[in-house]
């Protein structure tokens, strides 16, 4: 095998630079997991203070009255000077902290401040005039005659600039800010007349709105500079001459350095002295692993590494699993120096290994000697219930031992080194060690392919170790790099499972149940209790509603049937019209229909679109043009739903049936301060990187290959024809089904108003996150019949008539269209 350090290592030539100037330098990070969460908190909170100021003001007067007498009973004197005292606090505030940046000189810190102050108030004066919050009951001061209490809106913006602040501020600057905010709070609750729930939704939309400011700028954070890292190591009795940033393919180390020629540490260095890789932890690093290591540990039941109580414990924790391997005999690189820096980083030293990760080595040369030495490493390193938990060819290290100066042997056996031991795990269970093995099997294999990264663990490990650990094969307890990798191998990991059994002689493995919960699983439940929590008031017309059952006018029923069964006729035709070639139309209808099923009950990822997709490959299409038809009739139904809104936006403007609702409309105030709200919020989102790089990798992509697949469509007339009409049939069908509906329970319900409302609500409810949009569908409909004029009880009843059509009735027969065509081999 050739050389492997001759690719990349060689030909990346590390800038070295001798340490000088001031040990750290003021850089803008930007924000990920721990930022995230602290946005997720101020959207609960904020939440939770919108349902108490809207909807229970009357459950929670009582609450506020008792605190109030509580602290009423308190001596007058003593409360009056209590509340001056505090009033004088928050006032300093107001001053000191703008006042401190400006000495300071931190001017970007003090205009984020200043923009996120303005943004928080301004969301919450806002939100006040959107009429959304019940007027409270008048309760007296404790203490009157102290002069204006603080507002709300003052709050949302203090709370919005303590939240932009608080990750960058040192930590003695946490707790006055944190105390200043609460000062406000207090002072709003106990010096004003009314009651103080919006305190709550004042601390929510200003915290959401500051830390969605920081997410879009980023956090300015003290960093080590390669001065500050050369003293913290001279401190350590480990002077360095030189530093470079890491080579591109050891991202995981921050630095390179070189020691000082002589003894360091007792060891004997040569006479250029030793080249060391060094990990830098600040707190921000720690914190986002740790967070990170929460979240696998609740969602998945197989561990993934242990919570470390700092920086230091836990490079600590990495230096002691390299010692103990090390000892006993694994290669792993030697561990110098564990150090703690100033403000708190940790930092750790180990020798610079002579190699290239094995993932960067090209597939000619991963041969079977070097996975046997790979397989052979992890073997002993396992023998000693050591577990890495991120073992995958990125943390493997490939050097072919020959001297450099010498020709390289092509069967002399490669060391192979094992780095990264920051989740390792001393004396791991056995499920754990599997799981070691599992993603190396899958790194492996998304390289190299199944044939080749089964057979040397197979005869490393053996057959039965290797089908274990199979079971652990699933793609949400794989590394983030390998299921990035695994999603560019065709099959994903089927093709590994099946060389699995065929090469160890055991059945395939069932995989095992390693998810708690899924997020999307979160997230619909959540969009349930949202739906149903605006249903549920709904219901109280249930008698009502059973009145307006007996007195339907059932005449409308064949309309709404055929309306339906007219939506599954659009799809097939649309297919049919997006497809080169000859695709029946029955059976493109016949595979909508049994959509009906497997879009509701089969596993997430069998969505509609899959089902396209396997129908058109059944017929012999590549997989490239089954999914370039499907994405050309999506962006079709998009395009045409676009037009017909506007087509009947244009014909209700012009017979007036929209003029009731617009005059219930909020003011043109609030509906421009809503704008402008939306805007700002579009703006923070745009400036944030991880949501531009969500939208160049998976939005605009998706969009612009609709538009490429549209293109040869567009070049034959019936083709065309066929994609307009049936994609138009899809939402009209859907339309006039609730208009329908609608009519059965109330004869004077305008058609344009009612097939606009699908249009836009149905439409936008439809994509909640919940099986067919369940909850959200019903709910948002009932609120958008009721908005055009009719009644409550009439608008539930339609509206559960719709669904019960349109959602529920086909699902028997899509089971039975679904079993027909596979048993055809249709799919």
């Amino acid at each position: 095998m050739a050389d492997p350090t001759a690719r990349p290592r060689a030909a990346w030539h590390p800038t070295w630079t001798e340490p000088s100037g001031p040990a750290y330098r003021d850089v803008t990070s930007r924000s990920a997991w721990i930022d995230l969460r602290a946005l997720a908190w101020f959207v609960l909170l904020a939440l939770a203070g919108l349902v108490m100021a809207s909807v229970a003001r009357n459950a929670t007067a009582g609450l506020d009255e008792d605190l109030r007498n509580a602290l009423a009973g308190a001596p007058r004197t003593i409360l009056h000077i209590a509340l001056v005292l505090l009033q004088g606090l928050a006032l300093v505030g107001l001053v000191a902290f703008p006042a401190a940046l400006a000495l300071a000189r931190h001017w970007g810190l003090l205009g984020r401040a200043v923009l996120a102050g303005v943004a928080g108030g301004g969301a919450f004066w806002a939100l006040t005039h959107l009429h959304l919050l019940q007027p409270g009951a008048d309760l007296t001061p404790i203490a009157a005659g102290l002069g204006p209490a603080p507002s709300s809106i003052l709050i949302a913006a203090a709370a919005a600039v303590v939240a932009t602040l608080r990750p960058v501020s040192s930590a003695a600057w946490l707790g006055p800010l944190w105390t200043w905010l609460a000062l406000l709070a207090v002072l709003r609750t106990l010096a004003s007349p009314e009651a103080p729930l919006d305190v709550v939704l004042a601390i929510g939309v200003g915290g959401t709105i500051g830390t969605g400011v920081l997410l879009a700028f980023g956090r300015v954070v003290h960093r080590l500079t390669a001065a500050g890292v050369a003293a913290t190591l001279a401190e350590a009795s480990t002077p360095v001459v030189a530093l470079s940033p890491s080579a591109p393919a050891l991202d995981s180390w921050q630095w390179l350095a070189r020691t000082a020629p002589g003894t360091a540490l007792g060891v004997d260095t040569p006479a250029g002295g030793d080249t060391l890789l060094l990990r830098v932890v600040d707190r921000y690093t720690w914190r986002q692993e740790n967070l990170a290591g929460t979240y696998r540990r609740l969602r998945l039941r197989v561990f993934s590494g242990g919570r470390t109580a700092s920086p230091v414990a836990a490079v600590t924790s990495e230096a002691m699993i390299g010692l103990l391997a090390a000892d006993r005999g694994v290669h792993v690189p030697r561990v110098r120096v564990v150090a703690r820096a100033p403000e708190g980083e940790a930092l750790l030293a180990v020798d610079d290994v002579a190699g290239i990760p094995l993932a960067d080595v090209a597939d000619a040369d991963v041969t079977e000697s070097v996975l046997r030495a790979v397989w052979s490493e992890v073997a002993a390193l396992h023998s000693h219930r050591i577990a890495h938990h991120a073992l995958t060819s990125r943390a493997l290290l490939v050097h072919d031992g020959a001297d450099d100066d010498v020709p390289a042997d092509d069967d002399a056996a490669p060391t192979v080194w094992i780095t990264s031991f920051g989740r390792g795990q001393a004396g791991a269970d056995d499920d754990a060690l599997l799981g070691d093995v599992a993603d190396l099997l899958a790194s492996t294999y998304a390289q190299v392919g199944p044939a080749r990264a089964v057979a040397p663990a197979v005869a490393v490990l053996g057959g039965d170790r290797v089908s274990d650990a199979s079971r652990l094969l699933v793609p949400v307890a794989l590394p983030r790099r390998t299921r990035d990798a695994l999603k560019r191998t065709s099959g994903g990991l089927d093709p590994l499972l099946e060389e699995i059994a065929t090469q160890t002689g055991v059945p395939r493995q069932k995989p095992l149940p390693i998810e708690r919960f899924r997020p999307r699983t979160l997230v619909a439940a959540l969009a349930l209790v949202v739906a149903f929590y605006f249903l549920v008031p709904e219901l109280a017309e249930w008698p009502t509603m059973i009145d307006s059952v007996r007195h339907a006018d059932w005449g409308w029923l064949p309309l709404l049937l055929v309306a339906s069964a007219l939506t599954y006729v659009g799809c097939g035709i649309g297919l049919a019209g997006s497809t080169p070639g000859r695709v029946p139309p029955v059976d493109a209808g016949l595979v909508a229909l049994a959509s009906s099923f497997v879009a509701t009950f089969s596993p997430p990822g069998l969505s509609t679109i899959g089902l396209n997709v396997r129908f058109l490959q059944q017929r012999g299409y590549p997989l490239p043009v089954a999914i370039s038809a499907s994405a050309a009739k999506e962006a079709a139904v998009v395009a045409v739903q676009v037009v017909l809104i506007v087509v009947f936006a244009l014909w209700g403007g012009t017979t007036g049936v929209f003029a009731d609702l617009v005059s219930h409309l909020p003011s043109e105030r609030v509906l421009v301060g809503a704008g402008v709200a939306v805007v700002v919020v579009v703006a923070v989102l745009l400036a944030v990187p991880r949501v531009r790089s969500l939208l160049r990798s998976h939005v605009l992509p998706s969009a612009r290959q609709g538009i490429e697949a549209l293109q040869p469509v567009m070049t034959s007339p019936w083709k065309m024809t066929q994609l307009v009409v049936g994609v138009a049939l899809l939402p009209l069908g859907y339309a006039f089904s609730l208009f329908a509906a609608s009519r059965a329970f109330d004869a004077t319900t305008p058609l344009v108003a009612v097939v606009l409302v699908s249009l836009t609500a149905g439409s936008l409810a439809s994509a909640a996150p919940t099986p067919g949009g369940i909850g959200a569908v019903e709910a948002v409909l009932t609120a958008a019949l009721v908005a055009i004029g009719m009644s409550t009880s009439a608008a539930l009843a339609a509206v559960l008539l719709y669904r019960l059509v349109t959602f529920w009735l086909p699902i028997p027969p899509g089971f039975v269209s679904f079993r027909v065509l596979t048993k055809r081999e249709i799919l």
